[in-house]
């Protein structure tokens, strides 16, 4: 999880940026649903760490990161 949140807060920097451009109109709901959900998704993160403290964490690292390894 905690390489998601920098990922995340990426997706929201990304989106924030292309919003002060002239776009598709089409774009600009997508953009802030984007911006919303991602921010959301920061926020679960970081409330379900520190809840879980360290212990999750490592569990997390040594068994779930390694399924996706093949997507790096």
């Amino acid at each position: 999880m905690r390489e998601m949140i920098p990922h995340h807060r990426g997706a929201v920097r990304m989106s924030e940026n292309a919003l002060r451009f002239p776009l598709c109109p089409e774009l600009v709901p997508l953009l802030d649903a984007i911006i919303v959900s991602q921010k959301e998704g920061i926020r679960k993160m970081q409330c379900l760490m520190k809840r879980a403290g360290s212990s999750a964490i490592s569990f997390i690292t040594e068994n779930i990161r390694p399924l996706f390894e093949d997507y790096e």
